[in-house]
């Protein structure tokens, strides 16, 4: 997922050109798309969820709006008998791309002033009364402090990690796919190579939705089972059958039903 390309797109779009509807639908689509090859293909029924548009329709109105304000974000596939660009097929789902972006110019804050030297400081200092305390140095702060009792003071040397998502999303890949958790998390890891998203999490998800997640699963191959002829097994003193001379283990050697 493009949490990076998110950020590169929130960094350049334009103030106050576009709606905060179509800024919405901008970073959904960001966040959707792959960080390096810039490209992704959500489907408009999911756009029109997440961003509260409601009519998958108006997902199309939208990004042609931001067209004509800023970019054209989706990659058109053909021309109509009009000329003018189309940008999807039917069976196929649109594919969008993000270009290079300038970040516009942001505003940064002064660099503090430099403090006065030292000797500046001492010159508008108030004399100092004989016989008043001075504040300690830097090895005398210790003596200062009161004695801490035992146990007051406990030091954590690790600082525990938020409970990662993983887990939720193994959970969601078992529910889709009905199979064992052990099995979604071989599917889980296979996601994250092949994929490699930001967000897990929300990847998953995204694919559980758009019914996307069994391209993952390979189910295993049933083992072929012996149709031909049985015998009964009579060891011949060489660990093979006295009818038929083959090993202990063939599979003619299984009893018949």
């Amino acid at each position: 997922m493009g949490y990076r390309l998110r950020r590169e797109v929130r960094d350049a779009m334009p103030k106050g050109t576009l709606t905060h509807k179509e800024v919405r639908l901008v970073l959904e689509l960001a966040d959707s798309c792959n960080d390096d090859t810039r490209e992704g293909w959500p489907g408009l029924d999911w756009l029109a969820d997440v961003c509260d548009i409601g009519d998958p329709k108006k997902v199309g109105e939208t990004l042609g709006s931001i067209a004509k304000k800023w970019h054209e974000l989706r990659v058109p596939v053909g021309k109509d008998k009009r000329g003018l660009p189309t940008f999807a097929r039917e069976g196929q789902r649109m594919t969008f791309r993000f270009p290079k972006l300038a970040a516009r110019p942001t505003v940064t804050e002064p660099a503090p002033s430099s403090p006065p030297e030292t000797g500046d400081l001492n010159t508008d200092r108030a004399p100092q009364k004989q016989g008043t305390s001075r504040s300690p140095k830097t090895g005398d702060l210790s003596s200062s402090r009161a004695p801490l009792k035992q146990g007051t003071l406990e030091l954590k040397t690790s600082i525990n990690p938020p409970q990662p998502r993983a887990n939720e999303a193994v959970t969601s890949i078992a529910a889709a796919l009905s199979i064992e958790e052990e099995e979604a998390t071989a599917v889980f890891q296979k996601i994250l190579t092949e994929k490699k998203p930001g967000a897990p999490s929300r990847y998953v998800a995204h694919l559980i939705q758009n019914g996307d997640i069994r391209q993952f699963h390979t189910q295993p191959r049933p083992k072929p089972t012996y149709a031909g002829p049985l015998c009964d097994y009579t060891d011949d003193g060489h660990g093979r059958c006295h009818d038929c001379g083959l090993p202990a283990g063939n599979a003619r050697h299984a009893k018949a039903a």
